[in-house]
C-alpha cells in the first residue's frame, strides 16, 4: 500500500526536488556507451555502460554520493555487440542482477547473459542464453516473483524474416527454454535495426517491438498469458502509419499499469522525430491514448529514445532532444497516469546543454526517478534523481508516525518515533546531501546551515518517509 502527499505546479505535474548531477564513469578508456540504471536492494542505483571499440561491459554501484570504481563484466574472449542505438541491457530482483549482451560479430554471435548475486558487486561467469547464432538485440525482464524473460531478434537463413523471440528462466538464470516465437500475427516482419522492450507480472509478459510492413513502422505489442509458452495476443499498438525506407535504429518502451498498459516510442509521421505516448488494456490490447507527450515543440527540434517509467498513478517519460545546437535530456512527469504527461512542461535533467547528451535510461521506485544518460563530449556517464517533494511510501496505519517540532526552528529539530529508522539523510534545496545518520535519532541539529529550506528523509527497508523543515 502506497500513502501519498503530492503537490502540483499543474494540473497532475509533480513538484520535484533533484539531486546534484553526479559523474557515475569518467575514465574515457572504460567507455560511454547506452547506459540503463536498475535498483538493487534498498534501491541503491546500479548502472551499466559499454565500449565501442573494444567491446567491453561495464558496471558501476551507487556508494553514498558518488558511484564505486566500474567493474568489467564480460570475459577478455568475449567481445560485445556495443553502439549508441542498441547494446547490453540489465535488470535486478534484489540482490540479483542480470545484463544480457550479444557477442560480436553482430548478427551471428550468440546471446550471453551475466549474473551478479551480491547486488552488483561482482559478476559470476557468463551463460550462452540461446544456440541460434542469427540474433541480436538481447532485452530481459523479471517478474516480481523472480521469473526471468530474455527476448532477442531472430534470423531463418540467410537474413530473412527477422522476428523477437522469448526464452524463459525459472532457476534465476542458470538456464533457459526454447526460444517461443513472440511477434505473432504482425504483417511483414520485425524491423532489424530497431531493439525492442519486454515486460513481465506473475501471469505473462509482453513484448513491445517496431514493426515493418512494406516500410509502415508502427509499433506492436504481443502478450503471453501462459508465461511466454505461446503469445496467441498480438496487436498494433500506434496508429502514426510512418512510412519510412530507411531504419529508425529506435524502439519503444513501456510499463504495465494494472489492467494497462503505457508506452512511449519515437515517430518521424510529421516530418520529424516526435515522442509518442500511448495506451492499451492489456486483455485485448485495442488503442487508447496515441498521441505527442508536448505539442508545443519547437519545428526545429528533434526527440528520440523515450523510456517510461512508474508505479500506480506515477508517472514520468525521459527522452533526449535536440533543438538549434543544443541537446537535452526531458523529463515528464504526472500523477494521473499517462495523460497527465500530455502537454506538461519538461523539465531538463542534464545541467549543460552545450554538450552531446544522449541516450537516456530511467527507473523509478518509493518516489524517486532515477535517470542516467552519456555525454559524447565530455566521455562521461551520468545521473541524476528527481524525487517527488511530500511522497510517503509506507501506509501511515502501520507504522508510527514520525513527528517533528518545531518546525520551523532556529537549529535544532526534535524528533520522535524513529525506532525502525535505518538511516536519515537531510538535503539542502539544491538536492544536495549534507547530512547522514545511520539508526534513529531524538534531535537533529542543523545549527550550523544557513536558513532555508530542507529536505529530511527516513529510510526503513525498502520504505521511505520525507519531510520539508524551515531553518529561520
Amino acid at each position: 500500500l502506497v500513502a501519498m502527499l503530492l503537490p502540483v505546479s499543474l494540473i497532475g505535474q509533480l513538484n520535484l526536488k533533484w539531486s546534484d548531477q553526479i559523474v557515475v564513469n569518467s575514465d574515457r578508456n572504460l567507455g560511454y556507451a547506452r547506459p540503463k540504471i536498475a535498483l538493487t536492494s534498498n534501491n541503491t542505483p546500479i548502472v551499466m555502460w559499454s565500449k565501442r571499440s573494444n567491446k567491453e561491459v561495464y558496471t558501476s554501484l551507487r556508494e553514498g554520493d558518488t558511484f564505486k570504481s566500474p567493474v568489467k563484466i564480460t570475459p577478455s574472449s568475449i567481445n560485445a555487440f556495443a553502439q549508441d542505438w542498441a547494446g547490453p541491457d540489465m535488470v535486478a530482483w534484489g540482490k540479483n542482477v542480470y545484463v544480457i549482451f550479444e557477442a560480436e560479430p553482430h548478427g551471428v554471435g550468440p546471446i550471453y547473459l551475466c549474473t551478479s548475486k551480491d547486488g552488483g558487486n561482482s559478476f559470476g561467469d557468463t551463460v550462452k542464453v540461446s544456440d541460434n547464432r542469427l540474433t541480436r538485440f538481447p532485452t530481459l525482464a523479471v517478474a516480481p516473483n523472480g521469473r526471468l524473460y530474455v527476448a532477442f531478434m531472430v534470423f531463418e537463413t540467410g537474413d530473412k524474416d527477422p522476428h523477437y523471440a522469448v526464452s524463459t528462466s525459472n532457476d534465476g538464470g542458470r538456464t533457459f527454454s526454447k526460444e517461443t516465437k513472440a511477434t505473432g500475427t504482425a504483417p511483414g516482419e520485425s524491423c532489424d535495426c530497431c531493439p525492442a522492450y519486454l515486460l513481465a507480472s506473475n501471469t505473462g509478459v509482453t513484448l513491445l517491438f517496431r514493426n515493418n510492413d512494406n516500410n509502415v513502422r508502427d509499433i506492436w505489442a504481443s502478450v503471453s498469458k501462459d508465461l511466454g509458452k505461446t503469445f496467441s495476443l498480438s496487436k498494433k499498438i500506434d496508429n502514426s502509419g510512418w512510412v519510412i525506407g530507411g531504419c529508425p535504429s529506435s524502439g519503444p518502451s513501456g510499463i504495465l499499469m494494472k489492467d494497462s498498459l503505457a508506452s512511449v516510442w519515437m515517430d518521424g509521421s510529421s516530418g520529424n522525430s516526435r515522442v509518442m505516448i500511448g495506451t492499451s488494456d492489456i486483455d485485448k490490447l485495442d488503442i487508447g491514448i496515441n498521441q505527442n507527450i508536448s505539442n508545443d515543440v519547437p519545428s526545429t527540434a528533434n526527440q528520440n529514445f523515450p523510456i517510461i517509467a512508474g508505479n500506480g498513478n506515477i508517472i514520468g517519460a525521459v527522452w533526449e532532444e535536440i533543438n538549434q545546437g543544443k541537446r537535452y535530456i526531458k523529463l515528464a512527469t504526472g500523477n494521473k497516469g499517462p495523460r497527465s504527461l500530455i502537454n506538461q512542461k519538461a523539465a531538463v535533467v542534464n545541467l549543460d546543454t552545450s554538450t552531446l547528451a544522449k541516450n537516456p535510461h530511467m527507473v523509478y521506485a518509493d518516489g524517486i526517478f532515477h535517470i542516467t544518460w552519456q555525454d559524447n563530449r565530455t566521455f562521461k556517464i551520468y545521473y541524476r534523481a528527481a524525487s517527488i517533494v511530500g511522497f510517503v511510501s509506507i501506509t501511515e496505519n502501520k507504522k508510527p508516525k514520525i513527528e517533528i517540532s518545531p518546525n520551523p526552528s532556529a537549529g535544532v529539530f526534535y524528533i520522535q518515533n524513529t525506532n525502525d529508522v535505518d538511516e536519515i539523510t537531510v538535503q539542502n534545496y539544491q538536492g544536495k546531501v549534507i547530512k547522514r545518520v545511520k539508526g534513529s535519532i531524538k534531535d537533529l541539529d542543523l545549527t550550523e546551515y544557513s536558513q532555508g529550506i530542507y529536505f529530511v528523509s527516513f529510510i526503513e527497508g525498502n520504505g521511505r518517509r520525507s519531510f520539508k523543515l524551515q531553518k529561520e
